[in-house]
């Protein structure tokens, strides 16, 4: 009886490795079990297969997570690489990439286990060729695939630059001679001190080095300054916003409008100069220099989902207003333009 017992449990232990590696273009997700590495650390991995339905590949992330340590593995030896490739039809499918470890458990029998796989490589039905790289930010987290290089079907390619926390911070275009190249910056925070913010740019770069900056609200993150490049009159375009706290009204259980009690923030107002350079939260040339458009959200009395009600342009002491109208369910109806001479909207 301990005979066959010993049997069943091999066929259990080794038969699902031996399917992990005759893994065909089709098959279905197949789990490559839970281990323990020499830190004590459990981990649990999986192996996806593509579905190839109607010749589009459509690749299954893989996963690990965090798993009780098992005291019964005495032994984890060094890891190794190993492949899993599609052979769909013209070689349009995915690769996935990984390392191999090995243990030995209670009954010193080795077992080895695909562990912190990573999604290798994606080629689209149209040819082109998307590389992925694993990235690990710290020891236990999960392996990532990033994104770093797509091989165009006509010619050239694209290759991704990454910071420190995962933000794309260059792309690089290379032209179908595979030589002439454009290059796109992007700067971001550092650190992540502010969250609604952190991974927003602080400047960009187009492909002729013109310089475009931002600067953002720490406490809802809307940008509220973006600097342009100076123009050829020297002029440096700025474009301000503010913003505010709003709450939609709606009819209680009581029948009651009431306040929802779960303020937003919405975009207020938007101010730029015609022809002289910012100054402050102004322009150089005083306020007959500068643009401002200004949103209206309704009133604060009554029932309001906080549809954009109108919006105001003044500029040079004119004032043009247009207002906006809306059926029950939200979708706008009606448009009021500037030459209506309209007040107020509502």
């Amino acid at each position: 009886m301990f005979y066959s017992f010993r049997i069943c449990l091999f066929i259990l232990l080794f038969f699902p490795v031996f399917l992990i590696r005759s893994a065909s273009a089709d098959s279905e997700p197949t789990g490559c079990g839970d281990f323990v590495d020499d830190t004590g650390q459990g981990f649990r991995c999986y192996v996806g297969g593509p579905s190839n339905l109607d010749g589009n590949p459509t690749p299954v992330l893989l996963d690990e997570q965090l798993l009780a340590s098992d005291s019964g593995i005495n032994e984890f030896s060094l890891p190794g690489i190993w492949e899993y490739s599609s052979s769909v039809p013209n070689g349009k499918g995915f690769a996935v990439y990984g390392y191999e470890a090995t243990y030995t458990n209670f009954l010193n029998n080795p077992i080895t286990f695909e562990k912190q796989s990573n999604l290798g490589q994606i080629t689209d039905p149209r040819g082109n060729k998307f590389v992925y790289l694993g990235f690990v930010k710290s020891v236990g987290d999960q392996l990532s695939p990033r994104l770093y290089f797509i091989g165009h079907a006509g010619g050239g390619n694209t290759q991704l630059g990454y910071d420190t926390r995962g933000n794309v911070n260059k792309t690089t275009v290379t032209g179908t001679d595979d030589v002439s190249t454009i290059v796109f910056e992007k700067d971001f925070d550092p650190s992540c001190d502010t969250l609604v913010s952190c991974n927003k740019p602080n400047w960009v770069k187009d492909g002729r080095g013109n310089q475009t900056s931002y600067v953002y609200d720490n406490t809802h993150g809307g940008v509220l300054k973006v600097t342009s490049p100076a123009g050829a009159n020297g002029v440096t375009p700025q474009t301000r916003y503010e913003y505010a706290q709003f709450q939609a009204r709606f009819k209680n259980v009581s029948g009651q409008v009431v306040a929802s009690g779960k303020p937003i923030w919405l975009l207020t107002k938007e101010e730029y100069c015609i022809s002289t350079n910012p100054s402050g939260n102004g322009c150089v040339g005083g306020a007959s220099d500068e643009v401002v458009t200004t949103y209206d959200y309704g009133p604060t009395t009554g029932a309001n989902n906080l549809a954009l009600r109108g919006t105001t342009i003044t500029a040079d002491g004119v004032t043009k207003r247009t207002c906006f109208y809306y059926d029950d369910f939200g979708n706008k109806t009606a448009e009021t333009q500037p030459k209506a001479g309209m007040t107020s909207c509502y």
